[in-house]
């Protein structure tokens, strides 16, 4: 019964965290969804449910595929935000797939 208590109070913590990012456009609950609730091999549709909204597809994404990181030019990138800081996240999938991220990148605390 505790473990359930544990990943309800999760769960609740994660809504918490999309609510504000969702509403007031909040960088440190954006970056909490990111460090605690994403990782490699997600599909975009799960990234889309825990950020708690569609990614808006970057046409052109060339540059993104050349900062680093093992990307092929097939790769889509995705981008999230602005946030209230002017902040924007972009997130880079292969074949629908969250690829070459590292939760560690939001640990800003």
């Amino acid at each position: 019964m505790a473990t359930t208590h544990k990943a309800e109070k999760r769960v609740s913590r994660a809504e918490d965290y999309r609510m504000q990012f969702q509403t007031k456009r909040d960088p440190k609950a954006l970056n909490w969804i990111l460090k605690n609730r994403l990782y490699s091999g997600m599909s975009r549709n799960s990234v889309e449910i825990e950020i708690g909204e569609e990614g808006e597809f970057q046409e052109a994404s060339k540059w993104l595929k050349a900062t680093g990181g093992t990307f092929r030019t097939s790769d889509e990138a995705y981008r999230w935000g602005p946030d209230e800081s002017g902040r924007s996240v972009y997130l880079i999938f292969r074949d629908d797939v969250l690829v070459n991220f590292d939760p560690k990148d939001f640990d800003l605390d």
